[in-house]
């Protein structure tokens, strides 16, 4: 059966910086699929991470070697049929029969999987997964499902039934997810599974994808700079950089205090799905920096319901990151305290700075070290805010003498 490669849909030229290991380990699997051994690997991180950019610069080299490439990508929101995924694979194979356009039923069951019973289902698992092992059978297959943390229920389970039956075949099946987002049903096929997992890129890194989009050498301290404030995303380093190049002439093009609206978008989904008692957390600890002081948030917040398990929710949805082998918290990066400071209200804000500053000041008093200038700060952005009680408290505390 002549297999098409038509559907890739991402083109894999596009620069892909920092991500040689990972792009190796999949040629690795290629290699092992070629010679019988199929497996599936999956990339996950969070978005703008680059796992789609990965995929499709993998799926273009194996393509330019003569394999084919079927691509397969879920869609957010309750509108496509179950099956979707592999419905645009089998239509890049030819597996779908004439006058077919879907596999399967064309409607989804109210409870998100395909009408009928276990036995329809199981037959459509093994159509799809006998079309697919002969579609590899002559130069090999590259299945990419992209997005499967918006995958039904029903691609899932034909995913990890399809995983089972790779044995001896030249089939490599590359899924990508977004981590925070994945179900249980996501999980346990990833527990099956060879997992590639993104992270930021470094700082030389940043430096050399901001030249590119640039077009023109980048300082390196304006590359430390952005991976502190990015973490190293390449969605974020990609748009906040056509930002600064956007500034009229005249300007110090690599200096910043904007926050691009699609890094915005971006950030603003990741804390939507954070509680209300997590949120006001966060944003308490934005206004105290990218480091998180946990000791600090109890004096001011108390702690109920437990700012334990609110750091777990937040370090889940990676807006939190653990450092020293877990024994301190910070900012995954530094956009998410600009988010949660800028959709602060002015009252507040100047609550939230002059709580803090006084939380300070009370465990000074108590033998702490804390630096006159922590105070002088919090208790000057209050007064900024429109406490002027705080002011002379500031100027105390910038002189040393609080």
């Amino acid at each position: 059966m002549p297999v098409r490669a038509d559907n890739v849909g991402v083109s894999g030229s596009a620069p892909l910086v920092g991500r040689g290991l990972a792009l190796a380990g999949l040629r690795a699997a290629l290699d092992g699929a070629l010679a019988g051994h199929g497996s599936l690997v999956l990339i996950a991180g969070e978005a703008g991470i680059g796992k789609t950019a990965l995929a499709a610069r993998f799926a273009g080299q194996a393509a330019a070697c003569g394999v084919p490439v079927a691509w397969g990508s879920c869609a957010e929101g309750d509108g496509a049929p179950a099956f979707w995924p592999w419905t645009q694979v089998l239509r890049a194979t030819g597996g779908l029969a004439e006058g077919e356009d879907h596999v399967g039923p064309r409607t989804a069951a109210p409870d998100g999987g395909a009408p009928g019973g276990a036995a329809d289902r199981f037959a459509v698992f093994d159509r799809v997964t006998s079309l697919l092992r002969d579609s590899a059978a002559g130069r090999g297959l590259v299945v990419v499902l992209d997005d499967l943390h918006w995958a039904d229920p029903d691609s899932l389970a034909l995913l990890e039934f399809a995983a089972r039956q790779l044995a001896g075949q030249r089939l490599l099946l590359v899924g990508c997810y977004r981590d925070v987002e994945a179900g249980d049903r996501l999980r346990r096929a990833a527990a099956a599974a060879e997992v590639t997992r993104l992270g930021g890129l470094e700082a030389a890194h940043v430096g050399e994808l901001m030249a590119q989009v640039a077009a023109e050498p980048v300082p390196e301290d304006a590359a430390a700079r952005m991976q502190a404030r990015t973490g190293g995303n390449p969605l974020f380093v990609r748009e906040l950089t056509r930002l600064l190049q956007a500034r009229p002439p005249g300007e110090d093009r690599w200096s910043w205090a904007e926050t691009v609206d699609s890094v915005r978008g971006v950030i603003d989904r990741r804390l939507a799905r954070l509680s209300q008692a997590c949120i006001r957390m966060l944003t308490l600890a934005a206004l105290d920096g990218a480091a998180v002081r946990p000791w600090l948030l109890a004096r001011v917040l108390g702690d109920d319901p437990g700012l334990a398990v609110l750091a777990e929710e937040a370090a889940a949805a990676r807006v939190l990151v653990a450092e020293d082998g877990g024994s301190r918290l910070r900012f995954a990066h530094d956009l998410f305290c600009e988010v949660l400071a800028a959709d602060l209200p002015a009252p507040a804000r100047r609550r939230g700075h002059h709580d803090l500053g006084a939380a300070l000041e009370a465990a000074r008093a108590e033998g702490a070290v804390v630096h006159p200038a922590e105070l002088a700060a919090h208790f000057g952005a209050a007064a900024a805010a429109g406490d002027g009680a705080a002011g002379e408290r500031a100027l105390r505390g910038a002189i040393g003498r609080i």
